[in-house]
């Protein structure tokens, strides 16, 4: 509820206005720093300071019902693990600076620097490094 910060007569409460928008605003901000999917290429970390070598996140959810993990330590991608909810084509900008890495548990293609694979529902896979 918020109060009648403008003193117009609305309400006797004029205390801090209580609004969920900069919460939700500051959630999303965060989210998109560690993964970003609105491009239909899913980039893990793109926008995190330099200082943040050590960084991860459990089961994100990106555009195309995936949830994504993810762990980056000493300024580098070590692990992902994607779950497909409704299967589909999952593409990922390769995180791993090379192509000196491995998918369990299913096949995959690269491309221009874009790993896909197409995933079943519910299928799990980890990428590594």
């Amino acid at each position: 509820m918020n109060g009648d910060q403008c003193k117009a007569g609305y309400s006797t409460m004029t205390y801090r206005p209580f609004t969920l928008e900069g919460n939700f605003a500051f959630a999303s901000a965060i989210q998109e720093m560690l993964i970003q999917s609105h491009t239909g290429i899913v980039k893990l970390f793109p926008a995190i300071p330099g200082s943040w070598e050590d960084a991860q996140f459990d089961q994100l959810r990106t555009q195309g019902a995936f949830l994504v993990s993810a762990k980056r330590q000493d300024g580098k991608v070590e692990l992902v693990t994607v779950t497909s909810e409704t299967g589909g084509w999952f593409r990922l900008q390769n995180p791993f600076e090379s192509e000196d890495f491995q998918v369990l548990n299913t096949e995959y293609s690269v491309d221009s620097g874009i790993i896909s694979i197409e995933m079943k529902p519910g299928q799990e896979i980890e990428l590594l490094k």
